[in-house]
């Protein structure tokens, strides 16, 4: 279900299959998130985000490889 806000206190309500959902879904491209702070030492926020080596980002590169072969 999908809710739509039309003006400042109503919505309308679409409901959709799970097939419906699907078909209308799309998935973005990896991102890969640089921090720095303010005294430039890059900052990593390891609490659901993995930590960027040349392994994963090589994994990540061959998976989406993969997938765009679908």
């Amino acid at each position: 279900m999908i809710a739509w806000h039309t003006d400042e206190d109503d919505f309308e309500f679409t409901e959709y299959t799970p097939e419906e959902f699907i078909e209308g879904s799309t998935i973005p491209p990896f991102k890969i998130y640089f921090k720095v702070e303010e005294n430039g030492i890059p900052k990593v926020n390891h609490k659901s985000a993995l930590a960027a080596d040349k392994d994963i980002l090589r994994r990540l590169v061959e998976f989406d490889d993969d997938l765009r072969k679908i």
